[in-house]
């Protein structure tokens, strides 16, 4: 049975709608008999911890987040690997775990998914997470939804978490064109993993992208790993060479389309474990952000884990 219900609201989310879409949340869950008990705080590690308290209390059967996807990333470090169920109402600019995991795309739809997911008492479906660990990680360890980036991928979402205009996925955009501008790549030393435990690939080069995909899409749309599904036991690994600015401008509106992997200058391979050093010097490392969070930096150690998450509606 689902009777109490925690719930975590971003209020500034899609352009300050996430207030209200929070209430209509807040008001379905009280409809469909279950107590909506407010987990919220003035940041994200405020209520991450209230999250993690009241699930090591015993005090929610569930957690719903209404936000984007740093909320997402907010309610699985609290859920991954237990049997709380996590109900996503997107607001935010991208949304791109929700769009890839098949939930509904208008608050209202998704609403009416937790709603019913409620009423029914139980959550068949799981879904897989990757775990990033590392001694620059936060903590030591993250869970992460979508994607890890470690290279313009990472550069590209701290730029664009700094853009106060445009609002919405298009300044994902923006950022992309003002990095390309000022393009450089990163040595990496890159091993893949299989299933077993052996080595599937070893890519040591300079290089311009790195990113280990759960999910397909990154940055409110961006199809960086096509034929990446959150349920499937695969991540997917992509990884560009040392391009140059005219060829990084090239691939990005294919990017844009999901046609990127035709290009020689990309590889891509598909693993169970995947670790990321950096070669040269520490201070120019790239940063590594996780569902668009900056999560870290090298080395890391990302390892997909199957099924360790429950959705909710």
């Amino acid at each position: 049975m689902i009777r109490r219900v925690g719930l975590v609201v971003n209020p500034t989310a899609g352009s300050g709608r996430g207030r209200r879409v929070g209430s209509a949340a807040a008001r379905a869950l009280m409809d469909a008999g279950a107590e909506a008990v407010s987990l919220s705080a003035l940041d994200a590690v405020e209520a991450l911890a209230n999250v993690r308290c009241a699930v090591a209390e015993g005090q929610i059967d569930a957690l719903v987040v209404v936000g984007g996807d740093g909320m997402v990333h907010l309610g699985i470090q609290a859920l991954a690997e237990t049997a709380l169920p996590l109900g996503i109402v997107p607001v935010g600019s991208g949304n791109d775990f929700a769009a890839s995991a098949g939930l509904p795309r208008s608050t209202d739809s998704a609403i009416e998914a937790v709603r019913a997911g409620v009423l029914a008492g139980t959550s068949t479906r799981a879904v897989d997470l990757l775990r990033v660990s590392g001694p620059g990680v936060t903590g030591g360890e993250r869970w992460v939804a979508g994607a890890v980036s470690a290279g313009l991928d990472g550069a590209v979402n701290a730029r664009a978490n700094r853009l106060r205009w445009p609002r919405g996925s298009s300044r994902y955009v923006f950022a992309a064109v003002a990095e390309i501008l000022v393009y450089r790549a990163w040595g990496y030393d890159v091993t893949v993993f299989d299933e077993r435990g052996a080595v599937q690939l070893e890519w040591r080069s300079d290089g311009a992208l790195v990113t280990v995909a759960n999910a397909p899409r990154i940055g409110g749309g961006i199809a960086v790993a096509p034929s990446a599904r959150v349920d499937d036991g695969i991540l997917d690994v992509i990884l560009a060479a040392d391009v140059g600015r005219l060829t990084a401008a090239r691939i990005f509106p294919a990017m844009l389309m999901g046609r990127h992997l035709r290009s020689a200058h990309l590889t891509a391979t598909p693993g169970r474990t995947v670790e990321i050093a950096a070669t040269g010097a520490r201070d120019s490392w790239p940063a590594v952000f996780g569902d668009g969070e900056l999560i870290g930096t090298l080395p890391v150690r990302v390892e997909l884990c199957p099924g360790v998450l429950r959705l909710l509606g």
